[in-house]
């Protein structure tokens, strides 16, 4: 490369970055004061919503969990009960059926 393209490419970077440091360099001038409290006051209400979702979320597990325990726990009774009934009426079905055949007899 020959000198003059050295200096222009040089001068050709120079240019852009600095066509980059106006344009951007407005935009930066033009934030208000105030600006990155406003940023960081976003930030901090964004953690704390994470956090009380990751905190509710935690509940509802437990709330779940404890349900399942509740509906185990009531299972039990309820299925023996339904059993012993079963047998109940299973033997009531039994003897009237006797009753029946020694009135037919």
């Amino acid at each position: 490369m020959s000198v003059l393209e050295v200096e222009l490419t040089r001068v050709t970077d120079e240019s852009v970055g600095l066509e980059l440091e106006k344009n951007y360099g407005l935009c930066f001038l033009e934030i208000p004061d105030g600006f990155d409290g406003l940023v960081r006051d976003k930030v901090e209400v964004e953690k704390n919503e994470v956090c009380e979702i990751v905190f509710l979320k935690k509940g509802v597990n437990e709330l779940r969990a404890n349900l399942e325990n509740e509906r185990s726990s009531l299972r039990r009774p309820v299925c023996l009960v339904r059993d012993l009934l079963k047998t109940e009426i299973d033997d009531l079905v039994e003897e009237t059926k006797g009753l029946r055949d020694r009135l037919r007899n």
